[in-house]
């Protein structure tokens, strides 16, 4: 019996080698005009998790049937545990032995250099002499060094995308310079090439101590001062992510902080096996013990490392293959897949439990499922759940250093998507850019949801349209996706003409407004950064929180008039208002009713509308001066003498010291950047973008699940209007003046 199953295991391990050889042999091919057999063999970090895998289970399979009897069950056990310990270090050390001694080195008679002794003065800087054709890209190879402090040391090749070597691609973001006020070079044979802090800090992780290794970077072998190569290039990225053996998502360095969320995060990953109600009941667990130890802005922190912020890396993961991606920070190393959405849902649970939430509520998330819905699209051809132009929507949350990237960043993920997309050029305007980019999309796959990014009637878009969208507007804010349906289910109806730029669409007007406050809400510049809220915001800086009270305070007032005014139209005033200064996203909170009218009361203590509103908001005021942390920061430091009695810096002490009003606060702060309440001639009163101005109009437009504000063009002879922004508007929002009957053409420019 012992040796019929011996038998078995041998052939079992003889049929997984052939397979396993077939597998490595068409994965290594050589297949690129490569002289040097290194450039193939020297990729021993190279992490194909099903190779690995597949190794590990043969011998899982042959230690069981071995010692599957009870008298050798517990050294099966010791081996079985023993490769499940160290079975990865075994994998790894074994391949770079062998690499080691069969690899042609070439830099094993190159003197030592160190950043210590090495001047770069003096030294030319690199300039790209390789000239790639149609199918051409470069990769670098990362020469490798014994010591840290060494000197890091390239060498650049030409390489055709239809053959290409075993090459793992990096994505990062490139950051500052020189944050230290040192440059950082790197030596590509004798010329010298200027780099990132963050991308020497991936570097010289990513180097080898005793071979080389082939690396796709792209701000090193892509020549960017040349945008004929650039338009090039942005072509053939979306082939090099899907063709790289492997896509390492660099976070940056480890801090200790990180350190701890990886170890929080390995933990949720382990929960995730577990049968559901186990699984449940240990992951509260788990969240009541990162809350009890105050950690759990280690995750969040995490959550906002500059790498989730870009708009390229979003495609950059999204082609990577399935189980070839990992995610790097420092020495901590995780599967992409399971780390991004254990950290989404964990820094979502831990924002919303233990403290008021951040951006995260408004950004990470949408950033999150943007990555999840096309890397699901790209790898399993999923059927996509809302169509590509209201994806692109969510293009505003990501930043990019050069506006054009808004659009050209996704170029690989639409191409792989079936799309047809114009030639990219970087020579091209911004506004032929982005006017080519979205009406491919939408002839491609016909949507009217770009319309909530409209540049609008200010644009800042020269010569463009104020229908056409300016992926630029990070500060914006119109989720509502698939919450509303002003429109109800119908289709979007719309012609292009592309001779006069016009969009003309099926609908028809409802009112003209008639009144709006003039007021805004304090927001960062235009196309800035995102910025996060936290318990201080707004505090150190009286020009960031007084405009934000004025403008609520005046709101307030304002939608009560009209509500009292017309309240058989909508029924409580109170519930109209934080709907509408809400744009209805209430369910983002995890807050109880109370804390609406808590963040009323406070709010409105200068000039409260009900007497009750004067005592409820006391108490919280005298809450704000008893905090200790507070009182530390303000009210005891006599540099702030000045504002600690100012009633308006008051109110927003005090909303900030209730973690539920600040909560609220919070929403509707991110909910009213860069808009304003309006009133129109019947009573109705909504948000909308604060560029309205008397006398534009409310309209509804078939395939639109939001109403829109358009200014009529006067003198033209047709129903021509600018398009002003979306709008929320109270009454309407679920389809109930939706009348398709009545539609008209309607002609946007």
């Amino acid at each position: 019996m012992a040796e019929r199953v011996f038998d078995a295991v041998l052939g079992a391990q003889r049929v997984g080698a052939a397979y396993l050889s077939r597998f490595l042999i068409r994965r290594f091919k050589k297949g690129s005009p490569f002289e040097n057999i290194s450039f193939l063999s020297t990729q021993q970090t190279y992490q194909d998790l099903f190779t690995r895998n597949l190794i590990f289970a043969y011998l899982n399979l042959g230690i069981a049937l071995a010692f599957g009897s009870s008298r050798y069950l517990h050294i099966g056990c010791m081996i079985l545990w023993f490769l499940i310990q160290f079975g990865s270090q075994i994998y790894r050390w074994i391949r770079v032995f062998g690499v080691y001694f069969s690899a042609t080195l070439e830099n094993h008679d190159i003197p030592i250099l160190t950043h210590e002794t090495f001047e770069f003065d003096g030294i030319e800087n690199y300039k790209h002499k390789l000239k790639l054709d149609q199918t051409g890209f470069r990769c670098l190879l990362l020469k490798s060094a014994k010591n840290e402090t060494d000197v890091v040391r390239c060498k650049l090749f030409s390489i055709s995308i239809t053959t290409p070597p075993v090459y793992d691609a990096l994505s990062y973001h490139w950051g500052p310079r020189s944050a230290l006020g040192q440059e950082q070079y790197i030596l590509c044979g004798v010329e010298k090439i200027l780099v990132s802090d963050n991308c020497m800090s991936a570097l010289l992780h990513l180097r080898q101590r005793h071979s080389d290794r082939l690396l796709w970077i792209d701000a090193i072998c892509i020549d960017q001062s040349n945008n004929e190569e650039k338009d090039q290039q942005v072509q053939v990225m979306g082939q090099i992510y899907q063709n790289a053996a492997s896509v390492i998502v660099w976070l940056g360095s480890s801090t200790s902080e990180s350190r701890l969320a990886f170890k929080y995060l390995a933990a949720i990953l382990q929960l995730s096996r577990f049968p559901k109600f186990i699984r449940r009941w240990c992951t509260e667990r788990l969240y009541e013990k990162i809350r009890s130890r105050k950690h759990g802005h280690t995750i969040v922190q995490l959550s906002h490392r500059s790498w989730f912020s870009r708009v390229w890396t979003v495609q950059e993961v999204a082609l990577a293959k399935q189980g070839c991606c990992s995610i790097v920070c420092g020495k901590d190393i995780a599967d992409f897949d399971h780390l991004n959405g254990n950290l989404w849902i964990a820094a979502s649970e831990l924002n919303i439990r233990e403290e008021y939430p951040l951006n995260d509520m408004l950004y990470h998330q949408s950033k999150n499922l943007f990555r999840f819905e096309l890397r699901s699209a790209v790898l399993f051809n999923k059927p996509r759940n809302r169509p590509v132009a209201e994806l692109m929507r969510k293009l505003a949350v990501f930043g990019a250093t050069d506006p054009k990237d808004k659009v050209f960043g996704l170029y690989g993920i639409l191409e792989k998507l079936g799309f047809e997309m114009p030639k990219p050029r970087y020579e091209s305007s911004l506004d032929e850019i982005y006017w080519k980019s979205i009406t491919a999309i939408i002839q491609h796959e016909p949507s009217l949801a770009f319309l909530s990014l409209a540049s609008g009637v200010d644009s800042r878009i020269p010569n463009a349209p104020s229908w056409i969208p300016d992926f630029r507007k990070m500060n914006s804010f119109m989720s509502l996706d698939g919450s509303v349906k002003a429109t109800k289910d119908s289709p979007p109806i719309f012609t292009i003409q592309n001779r006069d730029y016009e969009l003309h669409v099926s609908g028809f007007i409802i009112e003209t407004i008639t009144d709006f406050s003039k007021r805004r809400v304090w927001e960062p510049e235009f196309g800035a950064i995102e910025v996060h809220d936290d318990r201080y915001f707004g505090l150190y800086d009286p020009e960031q929180c007084l405009p934000t009270i004025h403008a609520l305070q005046e709101w307030t007032t304002f939608c009560i008039t009209v509500g009292s005014r017309v309240s058989q139209k909508y029924g409580s005033t109170y519930e109209t208002i934080m709907a509408t200064v809400t744009q209805g996203n209430l369910s983002l909170l995890a807050a109880s009713g109370r804390a609406y009218s808590d963040f009323f009361s406070v709010l409105c203590c200068t000039q409260p509308p009900w007497e009750s509103m004067a005592e409820e908001a006391a108490v919280f005021f005298e809450n704000a001066r008893d905090d200790p942390q507070l009182r530390a920061r303000f009210f005891d430091d006599p540099r702030w003498s000045s504002f600690v009695e100012d009633p308006y810096w008051l109110t927003m002490c005090a909303m900030k010291a209730d973690d539920d009003i600040a909560r609220v606060l919070h929403l509707v702060w991110a909910v009213a950047r860069g808009n304003t309440v309006f009133e129109t001639e019947t009573g109705w009163f909504g948000l909308a973008s604060h560029t309205l101005r008397e006398g534009d109009v409310v309209a509804l437009m078939s395939g639109m699940s939001l109403p829109a504000v358009l200014r009529p063009v006067l003198g033209t002879g047709e129903r021509k209007f600018m398009f002003v922004g979306t709008a929320y508007v109270h009454g309407m929002m679920q389809g109930e003046l939706w009348d398709e009957s009545n539609t008209e053409s309607l002609i946007l420019i």
